[in-house]
Parts: C-alpha cells; sequence; structure tokens
C-alpha cells in the first residue's frame, strides 16, 4: 500500500550557511517500495479535493519535527509548509496552526505557512482575513515563488508577509544574467524596505551562493546545501 512520508530540506543562512530552518515536502511511498516526488500524486490529490487534507497533515508532522529540533535551542529553527493559495481561506487553516503549535509548545513564528497568490483572486477578503488568523494563532506567512509573474508588490503591503520565497529559475540565471541581477538586487531593496527577509530557492552552484550573499539575501535552498530527506 502507498504511505504518505513528510520530508525535509535544509534553509541556510547565506552570511555563515548555518541551518535556519527547513521546508516540509510531501513525498509517498508507493506500493513498489519507490519513493514518489509529489508531482506523482499531489495534482490527484488536489483533484479530488484533499489538498487541505494533505497541508493540515503536513503541518502536524511539521510541528513534530520542530519540538525536537527547538527543544532547548536559544534561536529556534523554523518549518515551512505548503498551502494552496486557494485553501488560504479555509478556517481549519488557522485552526489547524494554532493546534500544533499549542500540542507542541512551538515557539511563535516557528511554523510558517507558505502560499503562492496566483490564486487569491477569488477570495481576496476571506485570504487576508485567515493570514491574520494565522498569525494570530502563532504561525508566520510567506510568499513563494516571488518572481514568475503572478506576484505584485501591491499583494506585499497587503498580506504583509513575514518571508518572501523567490523562484528557482530566477535565482539560476543569477551567475549568467547581469539584468537578472539587477532585478533581484530591486526584489531584495524592496522586501528589506517592508521588513521580509528573502529565500533564495534553487541554488546548485557555489557562485550563485555568493552572488546571492552580496546581494543580501538573508537564507538560501538548494541542492547546494542538501537534498530534501526524512526527518533523521
Amino acid at each position: 500500500m502507498t504511505r504518505l512520508m513528510a520530508w525535509f530540506q535544509p534553509i541556510v543562512r547565506l552570511q555563515d550557511r548555518r541551518i535556519a530552518g527547513y521546508e516540509a515536502l510531501a513525498r509517498q511511498r508507493s506500493p513498489a517500495g519507490h519513493v514518489e516526488p509529489p508531482g506523482a500524486f499531489v495534482p490527484q490529490m488536489v483533484e479530488n479535493g484533499r489538498s487541505l487534507d494533505l497541508a493540515m497533515w503536513m503541518i502536524g508532522e511539521a510541528g513534530a519535527l520542530l519540538a525536537k529540533l527547538n527543544a532547548g535551542r536559544d534561536a529556534p529553527l523554523f518549518v515551512t509548509v505548503n498551502l494552496s493559495a486557494a485553501d488560504l481561506p479555509d478556517r481549519r487553516v488557522a485552526e489547524t496552526v494554532a493546534a500544533t503549535v499549542k500540542d507542541f509548545g512551538l515557539s511563535a513564528g516557528a511554523l510558517v505557512i507558505e502560499v503562492t497568490e496566483d490564486r487569491l483572486h477569488g477570495s481576496y477578503e476571506a485570504a487576508l482575513a485567515s493570514a491574520e488568523a494565522v498569525r494570530e494563532a502563532g504561525g508566520r506567512l510567506a510568499l513563494d515563488d516571488f518572481g514568475t509573474g503572478h506576484s505584485n508588490l501591491a499583494r506585499l503591503g497587503a498580506f504583509r508577509f513575514d518571508l518572501l520565497k523567490t523562484d528557482a529559475e530566477l535565482v539560476e540565471r543569477l551567475h549568467a544574467d547581469q539584468r537578472v541581477r539587477s532585478v533581484f538586487s530591486g526584489i531584495v531593496s524592496t522586501a528589506d524596505a517592508l521588513g521580509i527577509p528573502v529565500i533564495a530557492e534553487g541554488i546548485e552552484r557555489e557562485e550563485t551562493a555568493e552572488i546571492l550573499a552580496a546581494l543580501g539575501c538573508a537564507y538560501g535552498q538548494g541542492y547546494l546545501f542538501g537534498r530534501p530527506a526524512a526527518a533523521g
């Protein structure tokens, strides 16, 4: 039978390369024993209306890991969990965050809900209210894939995102295209002005990591620092 699993990929501080947190990523073990990536099963779960069920389960797995990682730590790590923007307005999101923070005794902000904004248009006001409820429950909110064309600065201010994750394709082009560097520098400067740390995804080259650090990007994620793996 198939088995759902939570894997985790490290997120590091680019200035000192110390681990600051992790992204929780869903995996599934097939009956044959193969580990399947999200593309092999998540679209079907979304089609069957189970995307929120998956997200709530992943929030619980993230909470369990955080309770172990942060025991006795002065500077708590964080874990981000992906959520479909279409599910953000559902009241169960904030309720699950609140229950997870309480049950595992998590530090405020250690649990981060990560969304893309391309599907927020139809329920904008409800999503705003849910975002505030997530914060009140002890969580934080991250905007994923910034730079793909869906995101805009007005949304950054309205939702008061706590973290901003840039598109991996944009990051991959940094080392070869000066214009992309200028665009990324502008993103970092704007985010800094709003008090939002930036996480650059998809870092595979040392050169890219050094460029990002020089541009003032706070965090990095990618195969250079570690591949997704099961906890432990």
